[in-house]
C-alpha cells in the first residue's frame, strides 16, 4: 500500500516548466515540459523583477472569519469573507437526516460539550449531534478525532458548533487505505477554524495535508460549512489542502460551504490525490499557497484547489473563486491528468486570483493539463501571472491530449506583471494552450486582456473551432501579434477581432475570416461574488452576428437560434 501511495503521489501536480515571453519568444504554447522533462523554446529574460505585487502574506482581501454561526442555508454571518454563491446549481448532495442521531454530545450545557465527549461520539461513528445550548459553541480538539473505518459517520453542528485545532492539531482524519472507497464521513454545518498540520521541510510525503480534514481511502461529503485558517505543511511536492486532503480511490462534495485564509504548500484550501472532486455552490476565497517551484520542486500550484487524479472526474458548478494566491501554477486551480478525464466547469466565477510573480510560473487563475474541459457560462476576470495571466490548458503524454471546449465563457481583464522594460515582459494575457489541445469555444469573449503580445490566445492554430466570439485585447509591444500568436488562424467564423493592425502592418487573424474591426465593448460589470461581462454597446457589429446559437447567454438570458450576439452575453 505505502509503495502503491508512493508512486501515485511521485506524479502528483506534474507542471510544464515554462518560462515566458522576450524578444525571441514565438509561440508559448511550445514552451511546456509536460511530463517534467523537456525544454522550452521561447523563455523570458530573468531580469529579477518582482512586477508590481511583492507577494507577501495572503491577498488583501480579509482573510479570516468572525467565528459566528451560520444558518445552514446562505452561510452569511455578517463577516467579511464572501458568503457562498446563491443556490446557483442543483445540489448533487442535500443535507443528511440527523433527527435520530446515535450519540448527542452534550447534555444542554457548554460545559457538557467536552473535546473527550466529542472524541468518543465520532469514535462510535453513526449520526453524531450537539446539545451544548442555544449559543454558538466552539470545542478544541486536543488530538485529531478518528472516526471508524467500518461505517458511515455523520457530523451535524447546527450551524452553531465551530471544532478549533487551535493552531496545534489536525482537527479530523479518517486513516484507512488508499484503494479504499468507503466508509463515508459527513460533515455539515460546521466551522473548523485552526486546524494545524506539519511536517519537516521540503516533504516528500504525503500524509501531513488537510490541516482541517485528512482522509487516507473513503468518500468525503461537505455541507454548507466553513473553513478558515486552517494551515498544512509549507513546502512539499505532494502534500496539499489546508482546509482538506482526500488521498484514495474515494470521492470529495463540497457543497453550500466557504473557505477563507487557509495555507498549505499545494491546494491553499482542497487537495485530492487519487480521488474525485466535486465543488458545488462554495465560495474559495483568499487562500494561498505556500510552496514553490511546482513538480518538480516544492509545491505552490492550485492557490484554492489542486487534484491529481488517474480516471477521475472534476466537477465545479455555482462556485466562486476570489483573491487566492498561487506560487507556481494556477492561482486559483490546479489539475493534472493521465487520460482525458473529464473536467466540468460551470456557472462558476473566477475573480482577482494570481500567481506570484515568480520564475517560470503561470496560470493566474486555471491550469489544467491533460483532461477534457467543459466550461460553460463562466468568467476569468482580473487575474495576474508571470505568464497566462488567465488560463493554461496543456496536454499530458499521449493519453492525454488534452481538450476545452467552451461556451458563453468571458476571459476579461486579465493581465501579464508589467516590467520597466516591456519587452521582457511575459506574454498572453488570456488563455494559452498546448500544442495538441483540441477545443471548439462558442459564443466566448476575450477581451482586454493585456501582455507584451499575443495578450489574447497563446497557441492559438487549427485545432481549435471558434465562433460567434470576439477577441479585443491589449498588447504592449506593438510590432508584434497582438492578439494571438501560435500557428493561427484557427478555425471558425463570425468572429470579431481588435485591434486591426500593428505597427509592422495588418493584424494576422485569429480565426479565419475573422472581421478586424471595433467590437465596441462596455465596461467590465458584475456584482461581487457573481458573474461578470463585458456587454457590447449601441452599434457593436456584435449584435446580430452569430449564428447556430447555444439557447442561452452567460446570463442565462435567452437566445435566438440565428441573429445573437457574437461573444458571451446577449444583447446590450
Amino acid at each position: 500500500m505505502r509503495l502503491a501511495l508512493l508512486g501515485l503521489a511521485g506524479s502528483l501536480l506534474i507542471a510544464s516548466s515554462l518560462s515566458c515571453g522576450d524578444e525571441e519568444s514565438t509561440d508559448p504554447s511550445q514552451n511546456a515540459s509536460l511530463d517534467g522533462g523537456g525544454t522550452g523554446d521561447g523563455s523570458i529574460t530573468e531580469d529579477g523583477s518582482t512586477g508590481s505585487l511583492d507577494g507577501a502574506g495572503l491577498s488583501d482581501g480579509a482573510t479570516t472569519l468572525d467565528g459566528g454561526a451560520v444558518d445552514g442555508s446562505t452561510l452569511s454571518d455578517g463577516g467579511p469573507v464572501l458568503p457562498p454563491p446563491r443556490l446557483v446549481c442543483t445540489p448533487p448532495v442535500a443535507l443528511a437526516n440527523t433527527s435520530v442521531p446515535t450519540t448527542k454530545v452534550g447534555t444542554g450545557t457548554p460545559a457538557s460539550c467536552t473535546d473527550a465527549a466529542l472524541h468518543a461520539a465520532v469514535a462510535a461513528g453513526g449520526v453524531v449531534t450537539f446539545d451544548c445550548g442555544p449559543s454558538p459553541h466552539e470545542i478544541v480538539v486536543q488530538t485529531p478525532l478518528a472516526p471508524p473505518t467500518n461505517k458511515d459517520t455523520i457530523i451535524d453542528g447546527a450551524g452553531t458548533i465551530t471544532l478549533s485545532g487551535d493552531g496545534k492539531v489536525r482537527i479530523l482524519q479518517l486513516i484507512h487505505s488508499f484503494e479504499k472507497a468507503s466508509p463515508t464521513v459527513t460533515v455539515q454545518r460546521l466551522t473548523f477554524t485552526k486546524g494545524r498540520s506539519t511536517d519537516v521541510p521540503n516533504t516528500t510525503a504525503t500524509t501531513k495535508g488537510g490541516a482541517a480534514l485528512y482522509t487516507l481511502g473513503g468518500n468525503l461529503t461537505v455541507i454548507d460549512s466553513v473553513f478558515t485558517d486552517n494551515h498544512g505543511p509549507d513546502t512539499g511536492q505532494d502534500v496539499a489542502g489546508g482546509a482538506i486532503y482526500n488521498v484514495g480511490a474515494g470521492a470529495t462534495v463540497i457543497v453550500g460551504s466557504r473557505f477563507a485564509g487557509n495555507t498549505c504548500s499545494n491546494g491553499g484550501a482542497i487537495g485530492a490525490l487519487g480521488s474525485a472532486l466535486s465543488i458545488v455552490n462554495t465560495t474559495i476565497s483568499g487562500n494561498q499557497t505556500t510552496g514553490s517551484g511546482g513538480n518538480p520542486g516544492n509545491g505552490g500550484n492550485g492557490g484554492g484547489a489542486v487534484m491529481d487524479g488517474q480516471g477521475k472526474t472534476l466537477t465545479i458548478c455555482g462556485a466562486v473563486f476570489t483573491d487566492n494566491v498561487g506560487a507556481a501554477y494556477g492561482g486559483a486551480l490546479f489539475r493534472t491528468s493521465y487520460e482525458n478525464e473529464a473536467t466540468t466547469i460551470d456557472k462558476s466565477v473566477f475573480d482577482g486570483n494570481r500567481v506570484l510573480d515568480n520564475p517560470n510560473s503561470q496560470a493566474g487563475a486555471v491550469y489544467l493539463q491533460g483532461t477534457k474541459i467543459t466550461m460553460t457560462a463562466s468568467s476569468i476576470v482580473n487575474s495576474q501571472a508571470r505568464f497566462a495571466a488567465a488560463m493554461s490548458v496543456y496536454e499530458h503524454g499521449v493519453p492525454a491530449p488534452g481538450q476545452i471546449d467552451m461556451t458563453n465563457v468571458t476571459i476579461a481583464n486579465n493581465a501579464t506583471y508589467t516590467r520597466t522594460d516591456f519587452t521582457t515582459r511575459g506574454l498572453v494575457g488570456g488563455i494559452t494552450v498546448g500544442d495538441r489541445v483540441l477545443g471548439t469555444w462558442t459564443n466566448v469573449t476575450i477581451a482586454y486582456n493585456a501582455a507584451q503580445f499575443a495578450s489574447g490566445i497563446g497557441g492559438v492554430s487549427n485545432r481549435l473551432t471558434i465562433r460567434n466570439s470576439v477577441i479585443r485585447n491589449d498588447a504592449q509591444n506593438l510590432y508584434t501579434p497582438l492578439n494571438c500568436n501560435g500557428t493561427p488562424p484557427a478555425n471558425g467564423d463570425h468572429v470579431i477581432q481588435f485591434p486591426a493592425s500593428n505597427s509592422a502592418g495588418a493584424e494576422a487573424p485569429c480565426v479565419s475570416g475573422a472581421q478586424l474591426v471595433d467590437p465596441k465593448l462596455g465596461p467590465l460589470v458584475g456584482l461581487p461574488g457573481e458573474q461578470k461581462v463585458r456587454r457590447p454597446v449601441a452599434g457593436s457589429p456584435l449584435l446580430g452576428l452569430g449564428t447556430t446559437c447555444p439557447a442561452t447567454d452567460q446570463l442565462g438570458k435567452a437566445r435566438p437560434a440565428t441573429g445573437c450576439t457574437a461573444g458571451a452575453v446577449e444583447g446590450i
